[in-house]
């Protein structure tokens, strides 16, 4: 098993919902000892990632991944038995599907290969009726191939130890553009699944229409899980860990999310992005041993990702601390980390020695730590000492506390002159309607 001890850190053991993940897996890979080939929907590659790493997946039989689009997999990996395409459900994604294996069952062959198209989570009616106008159905088999579609039901990706994501990256465009209300499901799918880790939940509550939806249809499955014998059996010898869940729709509260983060790790997300545990940053800035590079090497190109989870201790320390006061703390360790190091020249005795060298990894692992910090902390820094980042926030504030909505608009005037990008702008403008309602 892969290490994931940052998810069994918080008030729920968090490793478990990844290992039923990685058992569900399993089961849709198969025989082991066929060889396959994984083509990867690229949106996917990340969160499939967290949940199997590349020997997990050898063990499982795959020797070769490459992503969509691409096309004569038989004639490039002619030994494979299998190759399954994991695709979120969408339309150009299936096109894509069926011109790949329509290149690749072009040729003569002296074995009939298998296609499987596995959605994640869930494969939409609109996407398989697509696959059988290109005559394409579940179960199809032919002389020259076989086709099957199937799901892998990764409804819940654990990204920390206190952090669950359904990843729903589109649901409010999706219920409150769209009008589409399937993520309503999806969520209450994912939410009832939890059940079968933690137990059955004793209270939920909830606040607003889609909250409310969603409370609806796990009453609903709570009735239909009770009446199977077996399965409820099976629940109530659960004992429950989460005492109750709470459904908040976005709309009983949709200025919040325009609002500035000001801790640390939200403004690692305000300007650099947080996607799947995990930041980009300029190379170039860091030191060589954050970088992990060696002096006199060439350098690797592209931006450095940084891991951002609690597995790091000196982060999940730092992420909940306003920004003002993360200077202060890494000064304060780094003196520490000094003090560590200057013990090392009063050692006397080999026992004093023998206590240094078993601190001595995880010393060198903090310093890193501090080091790496220090430098994002910088190149924060760079940002909210600037003059438009202090004009936006103080723009934010005179929204929230009182009536200066002719003070905001001077200043949105201000930025669309200076040639602001269009989604500051467009930021700007949006907190005017949400924020004059919290006026009195």
């Amino acid at each position: 098993m892969a290490a994931a001890g940052h998810l069994s850190g918080g008030r729920l053991n968090l490793t478990l919902l990844r290992e039923a993940a990685r058992d569900e897996l399993k089961a849709v890979l198969g025989d082991e000892r066929q060889k396959k080939v994984i083509v990867w929907d690229e949106s996917l590659i990340k969160p499939v990632g967290l949940i199997a790493e590349v020997p997990f997946l050898k063990q499982l039989g795959v020797y070769k991944m490459v992503r969509l689009p691409v096309s004569n997999l038989t004639e490039a990996y002619p030994e494979a038995n299998e190759y399954l395409f994991f695709t979120k459900a969408k339309v150009s994604m299936v096109e894509q599907i069926v011109q790949s294996i329509r290149e690749s069952t072009a040729r003569k062959q002296q074995t009939a290969k298998k296609f499987t198209v596995v959605f994640v989570p869930y494969a939409t009616q609109h996407c398989i009726d697509k696959f059988e106008e290109y005559k394409m159905t579940n179960g199809l088999k032919l002389p020259t191939f076989e086709f099957a579609i199937t799901e892998y039901r990764l409804e819940t990706l654990p990204l920390d130890s206190d952090v669950i994501s359904l990843d729903l990256s589109t649901a409010f465009t999706d219920l409150y553009l769209q009008s589409d209300p399937t993520v309503v499901h999806q969520a209450a799918r994912a939410i009832g699944k939890l059940q079968a880790v933690f137990g059955l939940y004793p209270k939920i509550v909830g606040k607003g229409k889609y909250a409310k939806d969603v409370g609806t249809i796990l009453s609903r499955m709570h009735t239909e899980m009770m009446a199977n014998p077996g399965f409820a059996q099976s629940l109530k010898e659960l004992t429950p860990q989460i005492d109750m869940v709470v459904l908040l729709d976005r709309t009983v509260d949709l200025l919040t999310p325009l609002c500035t983060q000001l801790t640390y790790e939200g403004l690692i997300d305000e300007l650099y992005g947080i996607t799947y545990g995990a930041s980009k940053f300029p190379r170039e800035t860091f030191s060589e041993d954050v970088q992990n590079v060696r002096k006199g090497d060439p350098p690797t190109p592209g931006p450095l990702t940084v891991p951002l989870t609690s597995e790091e201790e000196v982060f999940g320390k730092l992420r909940d601390f306003n920004f003002r006061k993360v200077g202060k703390y890494l000064s304060s360790e780094a003196k520490k980390i000094k003090e560590i190091y200057d013990e090392r020249k009063k050692a006397e005795t080999v026992s004093d020695l023998k206590q240094f060298v078993q601190k001595l990894p995880h010393i060198q692992a903090t310093k890193l730590s501090l080091s790496r910090h220090t430098t994002i902390a910088e190149l924060i820094k760079n940002t909210t000492d600037r003059d438009d980042f202090l004009g936006m926030l103080h723009a934010e504030q005179c929204l929230r506390e009182e009536d200066n909505s002719d003070k905001v608009l001077d200043y949105t005037e201000k930025c669309m002159g200076m040639g602001e990008p269009v989604s500051k702008v467009q930021h700007d403008i949006s907190w005017d309607p949400f924020a004059r309602l919290l006026v009195p």
